[in-house]
């Protein structure tokens, strides 16, 4: 059996211990005796994958959990079956965080990924520079690219220190 996690960008894969990510455009050849079990938050690569592949199950029937959250993505919801209690965050195309109590889904909150960080501030000319992900959050930076890294950056941890 071979597990999927096809997200927005990806479809990753879990294989005998290992772990990897392919395009929808580039997806390799699996062996057609084994079952890939899914999830998906994408129907366009949902597709590609089915038609690539003649035996897969999609999971997203068997899984749910106790909430109130409307639209809850199926990625966020399995997640989410790891634990009983604590916050859940998954940094991909989005950062997501969801907290859970007593096995419960109290709410969460979505976030731009790093790449889409990146993907604003390349659209203002003087900001479009590489993104330090090593800068000091405890000093204030002095230059461009750090102050660009330690604002994207901290932005996240603030959010997550205060969930």
């Amino acid at each position: 059996m071979i597990l999927c996690d096809i997200g927005n960008t990806f479809l990753h894969f879990y294989y005998r211990g290992r772990i990897w990510k392919e395009e929808k455009t580039k997806l390799t050849p699996k062996d057609s005796k084994e079952l890939i079990m899914y999830i998906s938050v994408n129907e366009d690569s949902t597709n590609t994958l089915l038609y690539a592949h003649p035996r897969c199950f999609d999971l997203t029937p068997y899984l749910n959990i106790d909430t109130n959250y409307k639209g809850l993505g199926i990625d966020r919801i399995a997640a989410c079956k790891a634990i009983s209690d604590g916050v859940i965050v998954d940094a991909g195309s989005a950062i997501t965080v969801d907290i859970m109590q007593q096995g419960i889904h109290l709410g969460g909150f979505i976030m731009p990924g790093i790449a889409k960080y990146r993907k604003m501030f390349s659209s203002i000319s003087v900001l479009d520079c590489e993104m330090n992900l090593g800068v000091d959050l405890d000093t204030f930076p002095q230059n461009t690219r750090d102050a660009v890294s330690y604002g994207m950056l901290n932005s996240i941890l603030l959010m997550l220190k205060n969930t």
